[in-house]
């Protein structure tokens, strides 16, 4: 067996059945899905159970757990893997046939992690992410690519990784904002090669009531104390990335404070810690990053108030609704 799969899904009754029937399509056969159902009150269940009756996949393990959320139900599913190589499926997304078949045939480079693009889908519409030629790094270039979040993209979904080097990975308690960076940020401290390819037939549903959003109170204290740790750890090992680190958190402590706007739910020690860090390095990440001009100006704003930051953010938030 060469790849465990590994899907959590919590009230995921609209979606598992596409997922599920798209991972079961691969054009390889080698390897097993570890579905995690992580405490769901919907149908979930019966529904899980009515497709492994009806298609009689051998390849599903099916375990249910009391809601433990999506990072701790990841990590179950490291454990149980029974392959070398893992890879990630949010219940709500879908993969095409090519997908896994295609990163799997990279493994026989021994390589550590293998990164894909992905399409972001949308109200119909398809935003596709993907480079356009393949190419090896080291693990030093793809944490560089990570944080100016280009090649290497953040998420825990649209890679495989080797199972080994999941030991020295701590995933995060409950749910918090950047849980994927946090896993993925770690691996790569300890990994020593990767390969991008140019495929994007990782599907990213962007849905309103997905695992990252139903059920779970996103812990913006923890969120920033998650990113505060991996600062340190990573500018430490890596002295050449600090800028790019820190312009990736102020832009990471800024998603913060717009999911405080969205949720309405305000945590002003965050805030006040994210004007403070702000007034440090604006310059540098006015002049020294790549980031669009939205964030660039964005940062601006919260430089000069993130009173008026916060206004101004949540009258757009009421104007798109």
């Amino acid at each position: 067996m060469k790849l465990s799969v590994i899907v959590p899904v919590y009230n995921g009754e609209k979606y598992i059945t596409r997922c599920l029937e798209s991972i079961c399509q691969q054009k390889f056969e080698d390897f097993e899905i570890i579905l995690i159902n992580d405490g769901s009150t919907d149908k979930t269940d019966e529904v899980i159970r009515a497709f492994i009756d009806l298609t009689q996949e051998a390849r599903i393990r099916y375990f249910v757990q009391r809601n433990k959320g999506l990072p701790q139900t990841r990590k179950r599913g490291v454990e149980l893997a029974n392959a070398p190589y893992i890879g990630f499926v949010d219940a709500d997304d879908w993969v095409e046939a090519n997908f896994f078949y295609e990163l799997i045939e990279q493994t026989e480079k021994n390589v550590d992690m293998v990164c894909a693009g992905f399409s972001e889908d949308c109200n119909g519409k398809s935003d596709v992410h993907c480079l356009q030629e393949n190419y090896e790094l080291s693990a030093a270039d793809a944490l560089l690519q990570l944080h100016l979040r280009k090649a290497v993209y953040q998420f825990a979904w649209n890679k495989i990784y080797k199972k080994s080097i999941f030991e020295f990975v701590k995933f995060p308690e409950g749910n918090v904002i950047g849980e994927d960076y946090c896993i993925v940020s770690q691996y790569l401290e300890h990994a020593n090669n990767v390969i991008v390819i140019n495929n994007s037939g990782y599907h990213y549903v962007k849905l309103s009531d997905s695992m990252s959003h139903v059920g779970y109170n996103k812990s913006f204290a923890s969120a920033v104390s998650m990113y505060i740790n991996r600062e340190e750890s990573l500018t430490k090992k890596y002295p050449t990335l600090a800028t790019a680190i820190r312009n990736f958190m102020i832009q990471s402590y800024m998603g913060a404070v717009m999911a405080m706007c969205r949720n309405k739910a305000f945590d002003f020690e965050v805030i006040k810690f994210t004007h403070n860090i702000v007034k440090k390095s604006f310059k540098d990440f006015l002049l020294k990053s790549d980031f669009a001009l939205y964030w660039k100006s964005s940062v601006f704003i919260y430089f000069v108030s993130p009173k008026l930051f916060i206004k101004l953010f949540s009258m757009s938030i009421r104007n798109q609704g």
